[in-house]
């Protein structure tokens, strides 16, 4: 698909029904797990993550909304500490209004358990100014999962930091 063709539009089973969209699917690291029962969360926690950045990137905001628990904080690195729904339309218009054309395309997903770390780069072009975001920075987010919707998520400069917020120094 190239950066010009639209889009998919979501379907009608929301954002657990939707399907990344971009040309590969980022490869999934496993932490060390133990049990069947807590692997098979973790991945469907990947799989969650997997399916937030393909809602914002679609532009579907109510999926969005819906990937998030409606008590979730938000840490980021520009704007602050937010909390709840409302942050979650705040932090993406603020987010449409200097990144408009462009997609949040996660690189690397690392499976924590009830975390999930996502290495994540800019991808795109702006409709406006037609510059074109190249490949080269990587910024990462930790997601924290619980009864199937993020209650957490933290923005960090880098793989490293946000590896070790997880506990998985390397």
């Amino acid at each position: 698909m190239s950066d010009h063709e639209p889009k998919p539009r979501p379907t009608s089973g929301g954002w657990r029904d939707c399907r990344f969209h971009a040309k590969a699917e980022a490869p999934v690291l496993r932490s060390s797990q133990s049990g069947d029962t807590a692997q098979a969360m973790s991945r469907e926690n990947v799989e969650l993550v997997r399916a937030g950045f393909a809602a914002h990137n679609r532009g579907d905001l109510d999926a969005l909304v819906e990937f998030y628990d409606p008590d979730v904080v938000f840490e980021t690195l520009l704007l602050g500490t937010h909390r709840g729904n409302e942050a979650i339309r705040l932090i993406y218009e603020e987010n449409q209004k200097t990144l408009s054309g462009y997609d949040v395309v996660p690189v690397e997903l690392v499976d924590a358990g009830d975390q999930v770390v996502a290495v994540a780069q800019v991808t795109g072009t702006g409709p406006t100014s037609q510059i074109a975001m190249e490949a080269r920075d990587q910024f990462a987010f930790l997601f924290t999962i619980k009864n199937g919707r993020c209650v957490r998520e933290q923005a960090f400069r880098n793989r490293e930091e946000a590896l070790e917020a997880a506990g998985l120094q390397e």
